[in-house]
């Protein structure tokens, strides 16, 4: 219940939350390095500390969780016996930020500076390697997302752009180039989702709001409460794509 979910680190502040790939579990990440997991069939598992945790994801398996503190290393915990692996997964730059493909076979990871790495989960889900990056991006990344289709990158910029890629494949060493590029913000981009049926990316930051950019067509799209929303850190479609 969320009294109880609460009641685990009554001093902490929530920064991720990330549910299991059949949404039956849950693990919440804290700013002061905690990381509680709640399965649907046992009790409640506190996880090692960190210094703290900036993002965290569940895998596809429901085994392991990947967690990024703000430093090069994304840590792998295994959820069973609740203990880091010795052999984390090591990014050229820092990483705060991690989203996860929805066959969760490959994952974004990008920190301050203007470079997200892209790593491919082996067919035998046993080892991670990265196989590629966005880099040059010409600003810092705030955000980023994979579409449900998991063909193409959205990249949020500090500088309110907007910066859509395809997917490269395992094999595709090479720099990537953006399909497509949007100026939608005059200040830096908080969050950027893909609709799951529309070619439609919505974006939001505090002083400007909710935009919805059409991928397809390269047009704005207009809606109800277009520049009357601010104050936006965080936007998530429903799976069915009717909700924002």
């Amino acid at each position: 219940t969320p009294s109880s979910l609460n009641q685990l680190a009554p001093s902490g502040e929530v920064t991720a939350i990330s549910y299991s790939s059949k949404s039956k579990n849950i693990a919440i990440g804290y700013k002061n390095g905690v990381i509680n997991y709640f399965p649907s069939n046992q009790p409640t598992i506190v996880l090692d500390n960190f210094p703290s945790v900036e993002d965290l994801i569940i895998s596809a398996d429901n085994r392991f969780i990947y967690a990024s503190n703000g430093e090069n290393n994304i840590e792998i915990l295994d959820i069973q016996s609740g203990k880091k692996q010795e052999n984390p997964l090591s990014n050229p730059g820092a990483v705060n930020n991690l989203s996860m493909s929805m066959d969760r076979q490959l994952m974004l990871a990008g920190g301050n500076g203007n470079v997200v790495y892209l790593w491919f989960l082996d067919p035998t889900n046993t080892e991670w390697k990265q196989i590629n990056g966005f880099s040059n991006l010409g600003g810092r990344v705030t955000d980023f997302a994979f579409s449900h289709d998991n063909k193409h990158v959205a990249i949020g910029l500090s500088t309110g752009v907007i910066k859509v890629f395809e997917t490269p494949s395992e094999n595709e060493a090479k720099t990537l180039q953006p399909l497509s590029s949007f100026n939608d913000f005059s200040g830096q981009i908080l969050s950027v989702a893909f609709s799951p049926n529309e070619p439609i990316i919505a974006s939001a930051n505090h002083e400007e709001g909710l935009k919805l950019r059409n991928v397809e067509t390269n047009e704005e799209e207009p809606f109800l409460l277009d520049k009357v929303m601010g104050g936006i850190d965080e936007i998530y479609f429903s799976s069915d794509g009717l909700w924002l």
